[in-house]
């Protein structure tokens, strides 16, 4: 597994040595997002599964990102991302409850597209996205609580090791004397199941809701 998360950083990495070597404005930075983790389950005919609830939890991304300026007011965006979330379940059969706590870890690859106006005020610009991005699994822990007794999970071939979504988002520019700081809210919808085939028939897909922060020198 540590040689296909180093194979999935070389690829990303050549992916943004090559937008750097195109025309116009570049810039590089650090990205950090919060973020609120959803998943939905259903049984392998797409139906709702009774007895089971799903919640949300907390999550977290940080990588590096970069930009590419087409124009004045359209961009490409890429970077890396390592995105740790997951979600939660009650499942309810006879009477008994089994409650569970998911952490999955992807190393997510996003390609935007990125359009800002023109100042509304002094160094402020408001910006749109609209994207897709592509993530491999390199961690995954399941705790599963029966009885008052937990089981705890680790295995990564649990879940599927490939994963794809679509992107969408928007927020500010801000020029600062000593760069430039992006802020706005992205959502990400995985359209994979993230189930493996040999673990579980159900299908899960996963979301999450991100507030972006990202400066760039």
């Amino acid at each position: 597994m540590k040689k296909i998360s180093l194979l999935c950083l070389l690829l990303a990495l050549a992916v943004l040595k090559m937008t750097a070597q195109g025309q116009g404005e570049f810039k590089i930075g650090i990205r950090v997002s919060p973020m609120i983790c959803m998943a939905k389950t259903f049984d392998k005919d797409k139906n709702d599964i009774p007895g089971l609830d799903m919640g949300s939890r907390l999550g977290i991304g940080v990588g590096p990102t970069v930009r590419y300026g087409l124009s004045d007011n359209i961009m490409v965006q890429s970077g890396i991302n390592l995105a740790v979330y997951g979600y939660k379940s009650d499942f309810s059969l006879l009477g008994v409850t089994s409650s569970s706590k998911v952490g999955i870890n992807y190393l997510e690859l996003p390609i935007d597209l990125k359009l800002r106006t023109g100042e509304v005020s002094d160094g402020l610009t408001i910006t749109a996205l609209f994207g897709a991005s592509l993530a491999a699994n390199v961690g995954y822990k399941a705790e599963t609580t029966t009885g008052g007794i937990t089981t705890t999970y680790r295995k990564t071939d649990a879940v599927n090791f490939f994963n794809a979504g679509y992107r969408a988002g928007a927020g500010v520019d801000f020029e600062l004397p000593t760069g430039m700081l992006d802020v706005g809210v992205i959502y990400n919808g995985n359209f994979i199941n993230i189930n493996h085939k040999k673990h579980s028939t159900n299908i899960t897909n996963t979301s999450y809701i991100a507030l972006s922060a990202a400066y760039f020198f």
